[in-house]
């Protein structure tokens, strides 16, 4: 896979925990997911390896 730059910009802050986040590209990238679940998801790596995992977990 070719490697590109990427830009991101935050177009909300603190949704409601659930407010589905989905993959724009076809085919998605990503599985749906809730701000909620990523939310959780993010707070445990921090407490249980002291770093986010990001993304990566949600990849289809």
């Amino acid at each position: 896979m070719e490697k590109v730059e990427r830009l991101s910009a935050a177009y909300f802050y603190n949704p409601s925990p659930d407010a589905v986040i989905k993959s724009h590209g076809t085919p998605p990238l990503y599985r749906n997911f809730t701000f909620g679940e990523m939310a959780k998801l993010k707070h445990n790596d921090i407490l249980v390896t002291g770093e986010k995992v990001g993304l990566s977990r949600f990849l289809l």
